[in-house]
């Protein structure tokens, strides 16, 4: 939805998935197409399994699963790759992997549609919030520091109005870089209510 609003352009800046930007240049969506302005998120992902598969303790036991990623061309989708591959599966044929959006996720678990999903937080703890899911793996723990997410702008807004890209980029910027000094606390309380994430407890402690 992301891709399909910056190359309609409805969006100016969205923030999306970083390989969102990689895809449309390899796909030639120049007209639109989001540029990677940096400024992301890194790590802060999982392999959320339902609770079914409590017993599997390594992906050599993925065989057959279907899983769920938000892109077919994101960092979830390649370390979900990678995962499976390492242990000996072949990711096109001894499992299926199809896109679908991070909030649907847990639905998707609960129906069976899903034997698991490599997605971000808060969606891997609300699948053990509401007893449909544990977490398997951190996704830092496939690769420490992993890139995911990034601010990213279309081409064309950030060289028409470049102050007001500019400003974005250096909001982006400052709030990213917080949380990693003294105020994670804080931070966590102030985005967990109703009218952002709707989520309490400890799930901060996860990033």
């Amino acid at each position: 939805m992301i891709r399909d609003l910056s190359i309609n352009k409805e969006s100016d800046a969205p923030h999306a998935l970083a390989h969102a930007a990689v895809h449309q240049h390899g796909r030639r969506l120049a007209r639109g197409a989001l540029r990677d302005a940096g400024g992301g998120e890194h790590q802060r992902q999982a392999i959320t399994l339902a609770n079914k598969h409590k017993a599997v303790k390594s992906a050599a036991e993925f065989k057959g699963f279907k899983f769920g990623v938000p892109f077919d061309y994101s960092m979830h989708n390649f370390l979900l790759r990678y995962v499976v591959a390492e242990a000996g599966l072949d990711p096109d044929k001894d499992i299926q992997i199809r896109a679908v959006p991070p909030p649907e996720m847990v639905a998707n678990l609960r129906a069976g549609n899903l034997d698991g999903y490599l997605g971000p937080d808060p969606f891997n703890q609300r699948a053990v919030y509401e007893n449909e899911g544990f977490i398997f793996m951190l996704s830092k723990d496939i690769w420490p520091g992993h890139p995911c997410c990034a601010f990213a702008a279309r081409k064309d807004f950030a060289e028409s109005a470049p102050n007001s890209f500019g400003a974005l980029l250096r909001a982006i910027v400052d709030a990213t870089s917080s949380p990693r000094q003294k105020n994670r606390k804080e931070i966590a309380a102030a985005i967990a209510p109703r009218n952002y994430l709707n989520r309490r407890g400890r799930w901060w402690r996860r990033c």
